[in-house]
């Protein structure tokens, strides 16, 4: 995979940055730390290539800062081989929850032409079109800040599978393992299945054997039911027979039941009758005991009634005195009206008599003032009356005195006139008030005339009880003939007689028919006894039934018993074969043998660099380790020779010395990827290499410059003078006023 030219929008720091590396083949990328060389050459790479999904949040690549920006996008035209090229883009949105979008063309005809779309799906094409994944590109193709290291920072079984994935062993042979992985699968579901038939029917198996021995059981217990019920039919026979010889023995006591009820019915219904008669006599003789009571009451009944007249005429005459009451009580409340308006209309006319005559005795008053006093004063203004105002003051002054005068005597005159109307009303009053106290009082009695109406009332009932009483007088003559007759009959033997004699009938008659309900209940019994040895017997025969069923049901179960253990047998042997070939095509198996033979060749690689390097450095690759248990297991280690020094594993170096290491040991391994079918890489990105004094630099040229024959373009990130000087060509990333990244190509 060639990547000849990247376009970077809003990415970063860079606001719009395009770099094309269609003439560059060996060249360094300088500027100061910070200016985004890694940013543009790495991860926008990584980013368009791969979505960069293990390289924290996306939305870190869209531009923040000197500004905020909502999208970034970078462009990426690379070629798989050397006749097609395609570019990818990938876009990042932070609008609402964020977006990433992906679209994948190809170049046919000088013209760009869609491919594929959407996120997912671009990244999918991308690595079978460069057979390398991210993961892929960071340990090979793209060395980046510290990971130059990352390979052999991983654990000797780790670097195993990097390995695996270099030479696509997974494609080649995951498949294969796939297969077999999925045989066995299926050899173990089939294996289990068959060991389910085995235990199911050996299950079977010793439940048929159960069935056959519990069969032969109820064929005893049916046999023995049977000897049973026939013995217990005989006895019942012989019972029912005992049975129906003490039924034959009862006599027939109806008649004798029905004339002995007859008898007892007879002598119960007298005797019933004669308390009866009794209790009624009683009764009737406590009413009969009333009658002279009764008598002397209805002898008062004429005056009682003389009594009531003279109530009801002295009601009448009350209502009348109780009528002309009410008129003249109308008249004295109309008298007291009258005489209350009258003393009302002269007290108010007394008031303003009293005012008038007031006022005329000041004005009179006045008038003596004015003629007694030689300068009389103004009432108003306090100054003396001219002689002609006093003149004109006392003639107007008796003006006034002569006409109040007239009316205090009209007024006198009203005065008396209302004296007299209400001496009038006075008398009217006194005479209704007499008039009221001469009416006659009240003489009706409502208390009593009640109470004799209702002693009336009773009266007039004496002569229906008295006629009641009568009737009751003759019905006791009557109930003494009939207790006479009863008394006769009852004292008659025959009936005393007959129920004795029909009593021992039946005592006689009730002790056979006890010994026949005995002899009864004994066949009752005998027949539940019958009953319940049929029921054993044909429960016995359900029972053996069922287990005859069963042993039907089972019988094949010893034939298919024997078919599921060979299957078993079978599905055992075909899963240890497909567990093996699983094993055979896994990454331990036949993936390993080749990596082993691999690792000759990635070690020769390896050397061929470490030599460029002073001071004789050899590189050992051991695919295998014993481990303190005296076993061996597969693992990767690196041991490293150097002249005049024992050897030690490389993590017993440090500083520039463990850089040159890991340097050498990753591009071998990008070496050895550009090699490989699988995976079509003629790109080299190495990023910032840290750690290496002039002389380490110097012979990091040598590498690169010893690696441009093999691949199209090599790229060196650094900001260090001398590495910039040293490559023919070199590009430049700096950092503008307005804090924006820009990118320049010089050869």
């Amino acid at each position: 995979m060639r990547i000849d030219s990247i376009q970077a929008e809003n990415f970063c720091s860079f606001g719009s940055a395009t770099v094309d590396l269609g003439n560059v083949h060996l060249a360094s990328v300088v500027g100061k730390n910070g200016n985004g060389k890694s940013k543009l050459f790495v991860e926008s790479v990584i980013f368009a290539l791969t979505g960069a999904r293990t390289r924290g949040s996306l939305d870190q690549w869209v531009m923040s800062e000197p500004e905020q920006r909502e999208e970034c996008s970078v462009s990426v035209v690379f070629s798989p081989d050397s006749e097609q090229r395609y570019k990818v883009t990938r876009t990042r949105s932070i609008r609402g929850r964020g977006k990433s979008t992906a679209e994948l063309v190809r170049e046919e005809n000088g013209q760009w032409v869609a491919d594929t779309t959407g996120a997912d799906e671009v990244t999918a094409r991308v690595k079978t079109l460069i057979g390398a994944d991210e993961d892929l590109l960071l340990v090979t193709s793209i060395i980046a800040q510290d990971e130059a290291k990352a390979f052999l920072s991983k654990t000797p079984a780790e670097r195993l599978e990097v390995l695996g994935k270099i030479l696509s062993l997974d494609k080649k042979y995951g498949p294969y393992e796939a297969h077999w992985k999925e045989r066995a699968s299926e050899a173990k579901l089939a294996l289990a299945k068959a060991r389910e038939d085995v235990e199911r029917y050996t299950a079977e198996c010793e439940t048929l054997a159960e069935r056959e021995e519990l069969s032969e059981v109820e064929r005893n217990s049916r046999e023995t039911a049977q000897a049973r019920l026939v013995k217990l039919e005989r006895e019942h026979a012989s019972i029912r027979e005992a049975a129906e010889k003490a039924k034959a023995a009862v006599p027939d006591v109806d008649e004798v039941k029905k004339r002995l009820r007859e008898l007892e019915d007879r002598k119960g219904g007298l005797i019933h009758r004669q308390s009866a008669l009794s209790q009624e006599r009683q009764t009737l003789q406590a009413r009969i005991a009333d009658k002279d009571e009764l008598t002397a009451k209805l002898a008062r009944r004429p005056d009682v009634i003389l009594e009531i007249a003279s109530l009801e005429e002295a009601e009448k005459s009350d209502a009348a005195v109780r009528e002309k009451r009410a008129v003249l009580a109308e008249q004295q409340r109309s008298a007291e009206e009258a005489w209350d308006a009258a003393l009302a209309d002269g007290k108010k006319k007394r008031a303003e008599r009293d005012v008038r005559a007031a006022k005329l005795s000041a004005l009179c008053d006045r008038e003596a003032g004015i003629r007694s006093a030689a300068n009389p004063l103004c009432d108003r203004c306090g100054q003396p009356i001219a002689d002609e105002a006093k003149e004109r003051t006392l003639a107007q002054l008796g003006a006034e005195i002569e006409q109040l005068g007239e009316e205090v005597e009209q007024m006198d005159a009203v005065l008396g006139e209302l004296r007299d109307r209400a001496a009038e009303r006075k008398q009217e009053l006194d005479a209704a008030k007499e008039a009221i106290s001469a009416l006659p009082p009240y003489a009706f009695d409502q208390a009593r005339y009640s109470q004799l109406k209702r002693l009336r009332d009773e009266l007039d009932e004496i002569p229906a009880k008295l006629s009641t009483i009568a009737a009751a007088e003759e019905r006791v003559l009557a109930i003494a003939e009939e207790r006479k007759t009863i008394d006769e009959e009852l004292n008659n033997d025959a009936i005393w007689d007959g129920i004795d004699e029909g009593r021992a009938v039946l005592a006689g008659a009730e002790e056979k028919r006890q010994a026949w309900e005995a002899a009864a209940l004994g066949v009752g019994e005998a027949e539940r006894h019958v009953f319940a040895a049929r029921e054993a017997v044909t429960e016995a025969e359900k029972a053996l039934a069922a287990h005859e069923e069963a042993i039907k049901m089972l019988l094949p179960s010893r034939e298919k018993l024997e078919t599921a253990k060979a299957a078993e047998t079978e599905q055992a042997a075909a899963l240890e074969d497909a567990e093996y070939l699983k094993k055979a095509f896994g990454k331990n198996g036949i993936p390993l043998m080749i990596v082993g033979n691999v690792v000759a060749d990635l070690e020769r690689e390896v050397n061929e660099l470490t030599g460029l390097y002073d001071g004789g450095m050899h590189v050992t690759f051991e695919t295998t380790k014993e481990t303190k248990a005296g076993d061996t297991r597969d693992s990767l280690e690196i041991i490293v020779d150097r002249n005049g020094y024992p050897s030690r594993a490389y993590s017993g170096f440090s500083g520039g010395e463990k850089y040159r290491i890991a340097s050498c040991v990753r591009l071998g391994l990008a070496l050895l990827m550009a090699r490989r079918a699988g995976a079509r890489i003629s790109t080299l990105i190495l990023d910032e290499p840290e750690g290496l004094d002039e002389s380490g630099q110097a012979h990091l040229v040598k590498i690169l410059e010893h690696l441009s024959d093999r691949f199209e373009r090599i790229l060196l990130i650094s900001h260090h003078d001398f590495l910039k000087d040293a490559l023919p060509s070199h590009i430049t990333v700096s950092r503008g006023d307005d804090d924006m990244s820009r990118v320049e190509v010089e050869s």
